[in-house]
């Protein structure tokens, strides 16, 4: 908080005004973060014209905010134990507001034809949760090279799946 306050140029006691502990800024910052991180997926999905197109760049500005990000996240992570409970709620919610974008994009598709998907708003969900996993690589990763491969690659499982051959939707294999 010491910091805090002499970064923003007041006194410790006027922050304890606004944000009555550490875990508060913390969850403040947080949530700043993740509103420019969906303001700019959904600027960049709406920059775009077919709905892949729309998904890579979802993804990849996600990538790119997630590693500017990422610092802020360094600096803190060993309080995240004690901090990781004020944030569910907020990561929860990012999460949900992540899903939707998408959702709309993979509706957009099944709508024109291009996507052969049962339930948008279930796909949507786990290729989120999915994309979860590759996050804490794409940010420890210095060299960065490997995130548009992966991206095309993600691209490329999600739009052509990996069968050889047309197959039945999985829900009814």
């Amino acid at each position: 908080m010491e910091d805090i306050a002499r970064a923003a140029h007041v006194a410790k006691g006027t922050l304890y005004k606004y944000f009555p502990s550490k875990e508060e800024v913390f969850s403040s910052v947080v949530q700043h973060e993740g509103n420019i991180l969906v303001k700019s997926m959904m600027e960049a999905v709406t920059k775009e014209n077919t709905p892949l197109d729309k998904i890579r760049a979802l993804i990849t500005v996600k990538t790119k905010m997630m590693k500017e990000l990422a610092n802020f996240y360094r600096v803190t992570r060993e309080d995240a134990h004690r901090i990781w409970p004020y944030l569910e709620d907020t990561r929860l919610g990012f999460f949900d507001k992540e899903a939707k974008i998408l959702e709309e994009i993979l509706l957009e598709g099944k709508i024109a034809g291009i996507f052969r998907i049962e339930d948008p708003a279930r796909a949507s969900r786990s290729m989120v949760a999915a994309l979860k996993g590759l996050e804490i690589e794409w940010i420890l990763d210095n060299g960065a090279g490997n995130q548009m491969a992966d991206i095309d690659m993600i691209l490329d499982v999600v739009a052509w799946g990996i069968m050889a051959h047309e197959r039945e939707p999985s829900h009814q294999v």
